[in-house]
């Protein structure tokens, strides 16, 4: 009897120390993970990143957070050529100048341009009148000014239309005229100097529409809206850029 109470005991003890080291073994372990071991996978999400991409692992496996960029910037990319349309044309389509231009004689005329990418007009349009005068055909004499009136008349999407007007300044234009009179009946007309048709009393005519992208000295331009402005289709006509 007192062999077996004591070999009892004996596996009691062993028992005791087997679950005592297991239990002290699960302690250090626990305490180890939780030094190391940052976050899993499943548990951490990063709004507008993929979980993966900010996740690495350590030598021992274990994974944990990196910081990532969240957005890319990207500079210096070019656009489209924007535009100056004409949407509709109702400019004068004199073959030769009236002598008297006036308001009310303008007051039918007008232009409609659509503007793409943000160009806005700036300063005075205007057109102006120069017409050879008694020195010769070589010096020009101003003789007159029409204002071109731009008023917005839509906005949309990415885009500005304007009408054109036209306002002369002062009550009239009083332009020579370029040629001969004509006669009454019974009258002759003689020359001084034969075979000559005209007088050389023609007229140039400056246009000016001034533009900007925006304030910036460099980004002003100066634009002819329409060949057609007011000038004749004569033989004697030009176009110039200045």
């Amino acid at each position: 009897m007192k062999i077996d109470t004591m070999e009892h005991r004996q596996s009691k003890l062993i028992v005791g120390i087997l679950v005592i080291t297991v239990f002290a073994i699960c302690v250090v372990f626990a305490f180890d993970c939780g030094g190391q071991y940052r976050v899993k996978q499943d548990d951490y999400y990063l709004p507008n990143s993929n979980n993966s991409s900010n996740l690495i692992e350590d030598s021992s496996g274990n994974k944990e957070i990196v910081a990532v960029a969240q957005g890319k910037l990207i500079t210096g990319v070019d656009t489209e050529t924007g535009k100056i349309e004409i949407v509709e044309d109702k400019s004068p389509d004199w073959q030769v100048l009236p002598l008297c231009i006036t308001d009310d004689l303008l007051d039918p005329y007008w232009v409609t341009i659509k503007v793409t990418g943000g160009y806005h007009p700036y300063d005075g349009w205007y057109i102006d009148l120069y017409q050879d005068n008694w020195g010769g055909k070589d010096t020009k004499e101003f003789v007159g000014r029409i204002n071109l009136v731009h008023d917005i008349i839509e906005t949309g999407c990415c885009y500005t239309i304007y009408n054109i007007t036209f306002d002369v300044c002062g009550p009239c234009i009083s332009l020579d005229s370029n040629h001969f009179p004509d006669i009454p009946a019974g009258w002759n007309l003689i020359k001084d100097v034969c075979g000559t048709e005209t007088l050389n009393k023609l007229v140039d005519i400056q246009i000016s529409t001034h533009w900007y992208g925006c304030g910036e000295q460099y980004q002003r331009f100066e634009l002819i809206l329409s060949q057609k402005i007011l000038f004749p289709d004569s033989p004697n006509s030009r176009i110039e850029t200045i």
